[in-house]
């Protein structure tokens, strides 16, 4: 598959409601910079986390399916962090601490089994930090929701 297609699928599903809904949300958050600067920083940050572990799971998913290589991966973070409205989006004072920052956590998911996914996935968001427990609990079980959609959607790559 081309890095073309894996960074559109990983970006469409970062927005999609569908993984949102995974993590115990009614759907993808809608928020514009306004809302953003005047809601408590917390919140931001965890919708941040989330939208980069969609990305970065999504992409390790079509690795463990050998529709990605990891040699293309500096490609495909070049590719899409090439808008900086993204790149700000996403919550990254700059491209480069994007293309950091995605990298390792791809790497990271692209190195743990399937067993060990679900924790990786949780580790991800920085669990320890969240300190509304309600808001924790719901991410812990999104983590292992969302590595099930994973598997799905390896088994769909592989068909």
């Amino acid at each position: 598959m081309s890095v073309d297609n894996v960074a559109a699928i990983s970006m469409s599903l970062a927005i999609a409601d569908e993984p949102w809904r995974d993590f115990g949300f009614e759907g993808r958050p809608k928020v514009g910079s306004v809302f953003r600067s005047i809601r408590p920083g917390w919140k931001n940050i965890v919708e941040d986390r989330i939208v980069h572990t969609i990305i970065c799971s999504v992409v390790a998913t079509h690795y463990f399916a050998e529709r990605f290589s990891k040699d293309s991966l500096g490609e495909l973070l070049l590719k899409i962090t090439e808008k900086p409205s993204v790149v700000t989006a996403f919550g990254f004072a700059s491209r480069d601490d994007a293309i950091h920052v995605l990298r390792q956590l791809t790497l990271d998911f692209m190195e743990a089994s399937e067993d060990e996914l679900p924790s990786k996935l949780a580790e991800s968001l920085h669990l320890e930090a969240i300190t509304n427990l309600e808001m924790r609990s719901q991410l812990e079980k999104g983590a292992v929701t969302w590595a099930q959609s994973l598997h799905r959607l390896k088994e769909i790559l592989n068909r």
